[in-house]
């Protein structure tokens, strides 16, 4: 599917950090919830996901954890649009192993470098970066 901008609100932003953050070394890693409509992916919920690697190179979602919550999301009329995770001791940048889970999924991933700069890829016949745009920005200013 042709992605051209993701809208996430600021909220989801600080959670999906502050999970990156809690769970080092470790990779943290979680899905994205909400809705996508024609070209845009609308998240409304980050939820983490256990780890099932434990390893601070490379991440694995508990698949049977990741079955219940998939049922309880789509009993909700939402989707799961993508999944986040972090990268330890690398840039935001995609690894292989990470473009080769797009390529199957053909979920989003939105992943969080080691420097917590956040960036958002696709694999639609190539990799391609994608948009974000922060919803409600000014309700997050101090």
């Amino acid at each position: 599917m042709k992605i051209k901008y993701i809208e996430i609100p600021c909220f989801i932003i600080d959670e999906i950090l502050g999970d990156c953050k809690e769970r080092r070394p470790e990779e943290a890693c979680g899905i994205l919830v909400g809705k996508t409509r024609d070209d845009v992916i609308d998240i409304e919920e980050a939820i983490p996901m256990i780890n099932k690697l434990g390893s601070g190179h490379e991440f694995m979602i508990d698949p049977e954890r990741l079955y219940h919550v998939w049922k309880t999301i789509d009993s909700q009329g939402k989707e799961i649009t993508g999944v986040y995770h972090s990268h330890i001791y690398h840039s935001s940048e995609p690894s292989g192993k990470d473009i080769e889970n797009m390529k199957i999924t053909g979920l989003m991933h939105f992943i969080v470098g080691r420097d917590y700069e956040i960036r958002a890829f696709n694999f639609d016949e190539c990799l391609k970066e994608i948009k974000i745009i922060l919803k409600d920005w000014q309700a997050s200013l101090p």
